[in-house]
């Protein structure tokens, strides 16, 4: 699109949501002109309600409110879409089906939801088309205006520039969020996890799902970790490792597609078995430990069974780094997980019984926690595509004062800063995924992903230690390398394990790790 198409284009600048006349108000804007477009808007929520005694009685109770004011429609076999003539309605009648069902509703603001269902973001290019206004998947600096500034976008980031950095910075972040979240700016999340929480807020309301209000302990941790003073160290970020399995369909992990009707394993050694699964075994020595692939699993071993001394001391006197799993003896049958299963029937310590309990993945539908990472992820890398032009043509016109230029450039830092946000939020969204604390927490899902990273985790220590390199601290989602060249191990690792390649955050000539 050239120059002179550019200036055609409107950017959605705001929307509000008018109760008394039922419709969404949307502003569209550009430097010299300005056009309102009205829709015909009805809020919705959704509720957990299976088929059956639920449904029945959340239908009585809106019958009993005012059943002309609503619109009710099956979503799933588990979700029921309530539709109100207005939000105040739709608000009061969330509150009832609550106290009455006990359960919670999804419900956000008509505003947002109207972005949702139009698939549109604030301060996204649009151009006035036969049948209305039209999204253009182009990334342009918005020529718009904000509420509370007398200035364009671009005139108040120049200004503050000029005179603070800081606001600066929190400006062009906070139009990024917005754009991102679909949230008006001036209500921008705070913290990275108040980001990534709107962002799965959004993930689920799209696609019509509720989490059910379950909590699981995690365990304590018991894992050794190094002390003292190491030279050239290296902090590890796995996140692009998690985002590619997830995205990329080879694990199909997503809240709707684990263990699902349709696709069902007939052994334990179908391609669409997960790494939670687990296995019965029974061993064939007395008095045998192994070391579990899974950390969460090897825990909640040592949290629940005696002999809590023997294993620390076993940990200890092998120089083990996690807790070893035992003791058990010839003839026992214990579960275990699946690759540990499999790891003692090969070495001759258990053998395999029939009774397994398999998860799976689904192949026939892709997730849509995949679908909204690999959209994510593809973001990313068009902005990094255009920081990388930027900075190409800073270098060419302005040589060595390129980076002080750029540092100058509202264009050039709103794309930096989008990125930057977009990269932390996914990492903070793999987290919240895996975390029993977080209110987005399915334990299904979060089970297999945690043993999905534990088995690479693992391959990534085996590797290191081939090389020769030590292992200083890790977790699911980073790690402490004490390594001479660790650019040459997260390639190999990729290599190897068919990943995307680990991200170096930061290296360190010298550390100290009390």
């Amino acid at each position: 699109m050239g120059l002179d198409a550019n200036r055609m284009l409107l950017f959605l600048s705001r929307v509000s949501y008018n109760e008394e006349r039922r419709e969404i108000i949307a502003e569209f804007e550009n430097s010299g002109e300005k056009r309102i477009e009205r829709f015909k808007f009805f809020p919705k929520a959704l509720l957990p309600a299976a088929e059956g005694i639920e449904e029945r009685i959340a239908k009585e109770i809106i019958s009993m409110y005012n059943l002309k004011k609503f619109r009710i429609s099956r979503k799933n076999e588990k979700i029921l879409a309530i539709e109100a003539s207005t939000f105040k309605d739709l608000k009061k009648i969330s509150n009832l089906l609550q106290q009455s069902l006990k359960k919670s509703l999804q419900l956000i603001e008509p505003e947002r939801q109207f972005l949702l269902e139009k698939e549109w973001n604030y301060f996204q290019a649009f151009k006035n088309g036969k049948f209305g206004m039209e999204m253009q998947e182009i990334l342009l600096f918005p020529e718009a205006m904000i509420e509370g500034c007398s200035e364009s976008i671009r005139a108040t980031a120049r200004q503050l520039l000029k005179h603070d950095k800081k606001a600066a910075e929190s400006f062009l972040k906070n139009i990024a969020l917005s754009k991102f979240l679909k949230i008006p700016s001036q209500y921008a999340p705070e913290s990275i996890k108040e980001a990534s929480e709107k962002f799965l807020e959004n993930s689920l309301f799209k696609n019509s799902f509720i989490i059910e209000k379950l909590r699981a302990k995690n365990p304590s941790a018991l894992e050794k970790s190094a002390h003292g003073f190491f030279e050239n160290v290296a902090e590890i970020d796995f996140t692009p490792v998690w985002a590619s399995l997830l995205s990329n369909g080879d694990f199909n992990i997503g809240f709707e597609t684990i263990n699902c009707n349709c696709c069902r394993p007939e052994s334990i050694n179908a391609a669409n078995v997960l790494p939670s699964s687990k296995a019965e075994v029974s061993f064939l020595q007395n008095g045998l430990y192994f070391e579990s692939s899974i950390l969460d699993f090897a825990l909640e071993f040592h949290n629940s069974h005696e002999n809590k001394q023997a294993r620390i001391k076993r940990m200890n006197e092998w120089f083990l780094k996690t807790i070893p799993t035992g003791p058990f003896n010839n003839g026992e049958k214990s579960e275990v997980p699946l690759a540990d299963a499999f790891a003692l029937q090969n070495s001759g310590k258990a053998i395999i019984s029939k009774n397994s309990k398999i998860e799976w993945f689904c192949t026939k539908r892709q997730s849509f926690i995949s679908k909204e990472i690999k959209a994510l992820i593809l973001e990313i890398t068009q902005f990094e595509d255009k920081l990388i032009a930027w900075e190409q043509s800073a270098l060419s016109t302005h040589k060595v004062l390129c980076a002080s230029q750029l540092s100058e450039t509202p264009e050039y830092l709103l794309d930096y800063y989008s990125k930057k946000m977009l990269e932390e939020i996914l990492r903070q969204v793999l987290k919240e995924l895996n975390s029993s604390n977080s209110k987005f927490y399915q334990q299904s899902l979060a089970s297999s992903l945690n043993a999905l990273q534990s088995a690479k985790i693992a391959e990534f220590k085996q590797l290191a230690k081939a090389n020769g390199e030590k292992i200083l601290q890790s977790s699911s989602h980073e790690m402490l390398v004490k390594a001479e060249r660790p650019s040459y191990l997260i390639k190999e690792f990729a290599r190897k394990s068919k990943t995307s390649i680990p991200t170096i955050r930061k290296n360190f000539k010298e550390l100290v790790i009390d």
